[in-house]
């Protein structure tokens, strides 16, 4: 009895452990980057991050706020659903409840729909879900590609 009391205890103990292992592995990664003099340019000048970036097999890592903010992008990070918006804060994709919440913008007088900051959109910009745009005979416009 002892005996096989004894087995059950260490073969839990060794399950336990394992998962705990697998667990570990699946959170903290350890991975080996190349530091470099890595020098950035945009439209021809240099720009210093404020984290160094770094090779990692055979791609150059960057900052995202450093890339986005370069190119006159926002940028929000989503802390809680682990998301990086770039730009507009909207989602592209065929999930209706996507299509629902998504806001674009139409005009007084237009028959398109278009993302926020579109040059059609100078007059007037009325926001609306992309699914109300579609339901009311909107179709995308073809200069800012809106959802």
């Amino acid at each position: 009895m002892k005996k096989k009391f004894l087995f059950l205890l260490i073969c839990l103990i060794g399950f336990l452990f394992s998962y705990s292992i697998g667990y570990c592995e699946w959170s903290n990664k350890k991975i080996d980057v190349l530091f470099r003099d890595i020098r950035i340019y945009v439209n021809g000048v240099k720009l210093k991050t404020d984290a160094e970036p770094f090779i990692y097999n055979g791609r150059v890592f960057v900052p995202v706020r450093f890339v986005s903010e370069a190119l006159n992008q926002k940028v929000e990070w989503d802390a809680k659903n682990w998301i990086v918006y770039i730009g507009e804060k909207t989602v592209t994709s065929s999930n209706e409840n996507d299509i629902n919440q998504t806001i674009v913008y139409i005009t007084k007088t237009g028959t398109k729909y278009h993302k926020a900051g579109c040059k059609y959109l100078s007059k007037s910009a009325i926001p609306i879900t992309w699914g109300e745009a579609i339901k009311k005979g909107y179709t995308p416009c073809s200069v800012c590609n809106p959802p």
